[in-house]
């Protein structure tokens, strides 16, 4: 056990803080970055939150950033990445993400506010990817999951570390943790991102930190950090649990301030009333082979000006996107109607099931998102993985028994912060300000799109709302989206030639 002297001691050290930096306005953060090179035409399009983070981090080399969804953190480091780069600096950044369609993500903005940076996406085989570990480029991307199954020395000559999702290495017992200790120890900058400093176990903090400072903040093993904020409960049948000592969670809450800088959603104060995000996901390769076969079956539809087949090729594409496949097989061919049998096809592979889980789990604690879904099966392929991660959740849809009950247990229980919304049931006469995040598994028409959104962005209102819109690779998901948002259909205006597959 620690002494009670020494615990005292390290309560009350002096540390830092950061909270300052919340307190500049514009103009002088703009001053500040361009002292530091940063060109105007880069700072003037980034929010006051982000120019005080890569203030911050410009001089601090070793942090933690908490800003939740939707709030650019990408963007920061993307920023930091490019000055460094501006200044002749040799740079080689690794970036750990929780998801393949992560991967995807940090590619799409990287090519997007820093074109000149060489981005390697490393989602292949393991022997792969620590091939191209080896070849030049300046950011390399890839899972969390797959960086423990490439060696270690792999990993020797990157100055830059990036963890995404940074509560991911919670556990300091895993595989993760002891690469990431060791990708740390070479490097001269890392930074971890994350929508929230604090999870369901206050425990999961040492990890995330000790691999930034090594334990500068939180202290230099998990034991001691256990008996200075925990105490050990024993288990009558054995075992025990950590039982955070309430009146010091206030030290505990000051001291993450000196290696990290958090900002809520409501202090986000400069970022559009309504922000439209778009998440481009790598195709799953198990539906590959499929999605060809529906693009192939399209085209003929669309040069045959077969109505029907179109249909059910637009429909199967759209589908798939989602993880599923559904098809009738005919029993009986001199009675196909009233015989023909509807079969579901699930895949295991699906990464918009992966990229709206990983966004649930970013979304910060008191904060609610409302998932809208065209397919009853989507729905239902969404509420069994919730469940599966014990994820509390409401579900409208047309069958749904106690829609009002589903309802009020959304908007009234502060433990069921997702609802589950068929966009064709749902989408109108709901009031749903309870939520500020907005999830578009499937885009719906134009109407019914329109409706949907209302439903979150209202008077009322007094969050920014953040809607996401979730398209693969390969299918129709984009083309469809940018047909609902000029009033159009896409299925028409394939047949008609308006628009081409």
């Amino acid at each position: 056990m620690i002494s009670e002297k020494a615990v005292q001691s390290f309560l009350n050290r002096k540390l830092d803080s950061f909270e300052w930096a919340k307190s500049l306005v514009s103009t002088q953060l703009d001053g500040a970055l361009s002292e530091l090179g940063f060109s105007g035409d880069i700072v003037g399009k980034l929010w006051n939150h982000q120019k005080a983070s890569i203030l911050i981090m410009h001089h601090h080399h070793r942090f933690i950033l908490h800003v939740g969804m939707g709030g650019g953190k990408t963007r920061i480091i993307i920023s930091l990445i490019r000055q460094r780069k501006f200044n002749n600096e040799k740079v080689r950044a690794i970036v750990f993400v929780p998801y393949v369609s992560a991967v995807a993500t940090w590619v799409d903005e990287i090519s997007i506010f820093a074109p000149e940076l060489a981005c390697i996406p490393l989602t292949k085989s393991s022997k792969q990817n620590a091939e191209n570990l080896r070849t030049d480029g300046d950011i390399f991307v890839l899972c969390y999951a797959s960086a423990i199954h490439i060696p270690a020395n792999a990993f020797v000559g990157f100055d830059t570390f990036i963890l995404d999702e940074a509560h991911k290495i919670k556990n300091h017992n895993t595989k993760i943790f002891k690469l990431c200790k060791y990708i740390s120890q070479q490097a001269s900058y890392v930074y971890g991102l994350t929508g929230t400093p604090f999870g369901k176990d206050l425990q999961d903090l040492w990890a995330e930190f000790y691999i930034i400072d090594f334990g500068e903040t939180l202290g230099p093993n998990i034991s001691f950090f256990r008996n200075v904020f925990f105490k050990y409960k024993p288990k009558f049948y054995g075992g025990g649990e950590y039982i955070p000592i309430k009146n010091r969670i206030k030290y505990l809450k000051r001291m993450i301030k000196h290696k990290s800088l958090h900002y809520s959603v409501n202090e986000l104060s400069d970022i559009p009333e309504k922000q439209y995000i778009k998440l481009r996901i790598p195709l799953a390769e198990a539906i590959e082979c499929h999605v060809k076969k529906a693009h192939k079956e399209l085209r003929e539809a669309i040069i045959n000006q077969d109505t029907k087949l179109a249909g059910n090729s637009f429909l199967t594409l759209r589908q798939l996107s989602s993880g599923f496949l559904t098809f009738k097989e005919n029993i009986d061919e001199q009675a196909e109607e009233r015989k023909a049998e509807r079969f579901k096809i699930r895949f295991n592979q699906n990464p918009k099931l992966d990229t709206l889980i990983e966004l649930i789990e970013e979304m910060p604690k008191d904060c609610k998102m409302v998932v809208f879904h065209d397919y009853i099966e989507t729905g239902q392929i969404i509420s069994e993985r919730l469940r599966a991660i014990r994820m509390d959740h409401a579900r409208i849809f047309g069958g749904s028994k106690d829609k009002l009950g589903q309802l009020a247990r959304f908007t009234s229980n502060a433990s069921c912060n997702i609802l589950l919304l068929n966009s064709k049931s749902g989408s109108s006469a709901l009031n749903l300000q309870a939520a500020n995040y907005l999830v578009f598994f499937e885009c719906p028409s134009v109407v019914d799109r329109a409706q949907a959104e209302a439903r979150c962005y209202r008077p009322g209102q007094r969050k920014t709302v953040f809607i996401y819109d979730l398209f693969v690779s390969g299918t129709i998901d984009e083309q469809h989206y940018e047909a609902v948002k000029n009033g159009a259909d896409l299925l028409k205006d394939f047949l008609s030639g308006k628009n081409k597959l």
